[in-house]
């Protein structure tokens, strides 16, 4: 909210954009943990899962477009812990994301 504002816009214009990082990285937290540290725990995947599934809910009240990413963040706190990854792919597979949710945060709102 601070970049509008020093840009001499509305500070307001800032706050979708503020819910939507705050919602991925919320997400990011309870996804990495579930890859890394209590990968296999079904408690911690549930816990991941739900959260992304309200997330994209949340998303889509922001702005209909980043239902796409979110829809994306579902589908990978959903499929990628059937796999074990390295936590270096897990690593870029988040940068990735994090640059996904820019280009759309920048199209979108």
């Amino acid at each position: 909210m601070i970049a509008p504002a020093t840009a001499g816009l509305d500070w307001r214009l800032g706050i979708p954009v503020a819910i939507a990082a705050w919602l991925y990285l919320a997400g990011t937290v309870f996804y990495v943990k579930n890859m890394i540290r209590e990968h296999g725990s079904r408690a911690h995947y549930v816990v991941s899962v739900t959260y992304h599934v309200g997330a994209l809910a949340a998303s889509v009240a922001v702005s209909p477009w980043l239902a796409i990413p979110f829809a994306w963040f579902l589908v990978r706190a959903v499929m990628l812990p059937r796999f074990t990854l390295r936590v270096p792919v897990v690593g870029v597979i988040e940068v990735a994301n994090s640059l996904l949710l820019l280009g759309f945060l920048a199209y979108a709102l």
